[in-house]
């Protein structure tokens, strides 16, 4: 039974080890002290994350920058839910995200703002216009890696600037326009990389994760898309008083979208190492406020500080189930050595047991008794060499599988990290 104990016990230490690293960034959720909610409730917003493409690479925590994102807009910016559409994964074709924009645009009639965020894959489109510019592209769910089906499956940035050129709007695109994923690999290898200009409308502000030529990225030491998890914490003022404000515009807790952009690049800049930079466009961006009555008390720098000494914790995912699965054969071997090893005596009783029952001597009772114990105690050994062998080779097989054939990458983490729910648990895997 002691060999059974300790099978438990293994099993049960893996998820306390795995759980024990932490990630320093905060919620974006979190607000600078001292800022107040500024509620525009005629508002509408539409958000679009899409984390797992049909037939394109993932794109790692956009659901949960997509949660932060409607947390915001219904906590700080006071709107109601039938005013908040939320397109994820399937959801998020091209005819629905079109269907959303335009409901958007409908609600904010009596003179609101239009929000757009989108967070997934980005890509140029194959032709050029008549002035020789290609349109960027936001890449639906179910586009396929065909030039055509990119095109056909996905929302041009022209049609997106003129569904809300007759609202206010503020446009993030958390994706890029070079036609790569996040790793830097090309979603389509027949289509050359070039790098459209970014189109916004007269009424509006865009919001781009980089320039044409660079890549969208994660956020170092985190699951998260870096510029729209960035961009919500720019708004709640994390990076307000940090730059001198723009000439002639004062500092007055107001958020731009040149502030946004700015935030976004300086973080990025340190932590990861200007792999993008975040950019404002429309004639608006340096004037129209993104958000209002933000103070000044958030610590970017101690963040940064955390982020960047920090050592990541390790890889350790792999490792845990191969330790383990050694584990638990050794001790499915142990057993089976002690199984093996109590059989002979366990023979022996047997033997005794059958001849006190033949001669029906009393004195000789004890050895039946004696034998039931050890036979139960026999098979309690065989059962947990059984199990140790089983599940042992399945770890260590699983941990080996995900080491050498998934090279257990750097990407893959869960976090330890507050929110306004509860704590998200986890580690770097």
């Amino acid at each position: 039974m002691s060999v059974v104990r300790a099978l438990l016990a293994t099993l049960a230490l893996t998820p306390a080890i795995a759980g024990c690293a932490s990630i320093p960034w905060p919620a974006p959720t979190a607000a600078a002290p001292g800022t107040a909610p500024d509620a525009r409730p005629r508002d509408a917003a539409v958000v679009v994350a899409i984390e797992h493409y049909r037939h394109h690479p993932r794109v790692r925590g956009a659901g949960l920058n997509a949660d932060d994102w409607r947390r915001y807009l219904f906590d700080v910016r006071g709107l109601a839910s039938d005013r908040v559409h939320v397109l994820r994964d399937d959801a998020a074709t091209r005819e629905r995200i079109v269907d959303r924009i335009e409901r958007a645009v409908r609600q904010t009639a009596d003179g609101g703002r239009v929000w757009f965020v989108f967070i997934g894959h980005g890509a140029p489109r194959e032709k050029a216009d008549a002035q020789g510019a290609r349109e960027g592209l936001l890449i639906a769910v179910d586009a396929e890696r065909e030039k055509a089906s990119i095109g056909g499956n996905s929302l041009g940035q022209y049609a997106l600037s003129q569904k809300l050129a007759g609202r206010e709007h503020v446009a993030i695109l958390d994706t890029c326009f070079s036609g790569r994923d996040r790793q830097g690999d090309a979603l389509n290898t027949d289509q050359p990389l070039v790098w459209p200009d970014v189109k916004s409308a007269p009424t509006g502000v865009v919001l781009t994760a980089g320039k044409g030529d660079e890549t969208a990225g994660l956020l170092t030491k985190s699951l998260r898309p870096a510029f729209s998890y960035l961009a919500l914490g720019a708004l709640q003022g994390w990076c307000e008083g940090r730059f001198p404000p723009e000439p002639g515009v004062a500092d007055d807790g107001r958020v731009t979208a040149v502030e946004v952009a700015r935030c976004a690049a300086d973080a990025i800049g340190q932590v990861n190492r200007g792999q993008q930079t975040p950019q404002a466009h429309g004639t608006g961006r340096d004037s129209m406020a993104l958000a209002a009555g933000v103070r000044a008390g958030f610590d970017f720098d101690g963040m940064i500080h955390d982020v960047v000494a920090g050592d990541p914790p390790p890889r350790l995912g792999p490792w845990l189930l191969v330790g383990s699965g050694l584990s638990l054969l050794a001790l499915g071997g142990a057993a089976h050595y002690v199984n093996h090893h109590d059989g002979e005596a366990v023979t022996r009783l047997r033997s005794d047991a059958l001849e006190a029952v033949d001669g029906e001597e009393d004195a000789d009772q004890s050895s039946i008794g004696e034998y039931n114990r050890q036979r139960t105690a026999l098979n309690a050994t065989k059962y947990a060499s059984i199990a140790g062998y089983a599940t042992g080779g399945a770890l260590l097989v699983g941990g080996l599988i995900w080491r050498l054939a998934l090279r257990g990458e750097d990407r893959d983490w869960i976090a330890i990290a507050p929110s306004p729910g509860g704590v998200v648990l986890g580690g770097r895997f």
